[in-house]
């Protein structure tokens, strides 16, 4: 793993309405970057309209990573926000370094919006005091639908599993943008480009090794406790004189 050299602009990527919250501020704190910015996925201004393809989004927020200050730049993220972090970093153009370093990831997939919209049927259900559930059952693949409306694909999904339409309306209407998001980074090609920029690190919060050997950090404890170690800082920032320890030919661990 090539050390990561100190940044002048950090974006770090933390969903606002997430409970409970996960903040980057620790890590970003240790490397003292001139420009610390927080945006928030779901802030993408076409969301509560339409399902935005990865790539489109990307295209937003490395335009905006670029307004705030200058190379080098590095991005923070986290479980379903790192493909969107991972497509930003293509983005960012050619000329100009940048880096990346995501925990813990987990990539949204179609199966992810029909399980969302079918928790949040229950909740809806046991909130109006309902006695049966009705429970979507498919799964739509997401990635068919880049120009459908998120209202629309939630409002079929669950009208074709019996919930009556303006009750799908409200429901499709109050997860648009998170079902939005969730569908157009479902759809982001896997493809290995720019691994080498990337590091992984893994929390006792995953069981699932993530990346090509050699790119992950494990590190021990929760996510919290990981963004905040100084062990991962000085992992991160470790020179070829002192290298982390391993085996010959063992994956970093």
């Amino acid at each position: 793993m090539r050390p990561i050299e100190s940044p002048a602009t950090i974006v770090r990527f933390e969903f606002s309405t997430q409970t409970p919250p996960v903040s980057f501020r620790p890590l970003s704190d240790r490397f003292g970057a001139r420009v610390d910015h927080v945006v928030d996925p779901l802030e993408h201004s076409g969301l509560h309209e339409e399902v935005v393809p990865v790539d489109a989004q990307a295209r937003h927020w490395a335009a905006v990573a670029q307004s705030l200050g200058g190379p080098p730049y590095l991005l923070l993220g986290h479980c379903s926000a790192v493909s969107l972090v991972r497509a930003t970093l293509r983005r960012l153009p050619a000329h100009v370094s940048g880096r990346a370093v995501v925990f813990d990831p987990s990539v949204p997939t179609s199966a992810t919006v029909a399980d969302l919209m079918r928790e949040t049927t229950r909740k809806y259900c046991a909130d109006a005091g309902w006695v049966e559930e009705i429970i979507p059952s498919a799964r739509p693949e997401a990635a068919g639908f880049p120009a459908e409306f998120a209202t629309a694909l939630a409002r079929r999904l669950l009208t074709e599993h019996g919930l009556p339409a303006d009750i799908a309306a409200d429901l499709a209407a109050r997860q648009a943008r998170w079902i939005s998001y969730c569908a157009g980074a479902s759809a982001e090609p896997d493809d290995g480009e720019n691994e080498d920029r990337i590091v992984v690190v893994l929390t006792d919060e995953t069981e699932e090794r993530c990346g090509p050997a050699g790119a992950a950090i494990r590190i021990a404890g929760g996510l919290p406790a990981a963004i905040g170690s100084a062990e991962l800082y000085r992992r991160l920032r470790h020179s070829p004189g002192s290298p982390t320890r391993r085996t010959e030919g063992e994956p970093w661990t």
